[in-house]
């Protein structure tokens, strides 16, 4: 008997510095979301950008980081991914989920709960 998961382990996507261009690189990832949202259809997701704080005022890294999560939702869709099934937010620099700076030039995708 298979057991199917509901749950989405936390997914990062990288970008470059001052970039919400998806890297060739991190398209498996995206890949790998899409395919697990094919399989579960009940489950939503959202999908966080952030911007890391050394580089760029809070304005320009709260505009950055929205236009990365637009950015991977975009492409979600692109594998046949229903737009209505992603949450789009951006955090800008205002959290650095990472202590490295550079990794901060992020959106992370998480399963969004019924209750959000």
């Amino acid at each position: 008997k298979r057991i199917v998961s509901k749950s989405l382990a936390p997914t990062a996507v990288q970008f470059k510095a001052n970039s919400a261009k998806i890297r060739e690189d991190q398209m498996a990832n995206i890949e790998n979301i899409a395919k697990y949202m094919k399989n579960n259809a009940d489950v939503q997701i959202s999908v966080t950008g952030y911007a890391d704080a050394k580089t760029g005022t809070s304005d320009y890294n709260q505009k950055l980081s929205q236009e990365r999560a637009e950015a991977v939702a975009e492409a979600l869709t692109k594998y046949g991914i229903d737009a209505n099934r992603i949450l789009i937010k951006a955090d800008g620099d205002r959290i650095q989920v990472y202590e490295k700076n550079n990794w901060n030039r992020v959106a992370i995708i998480t399963s969004v709960s019924q209750n959000e």
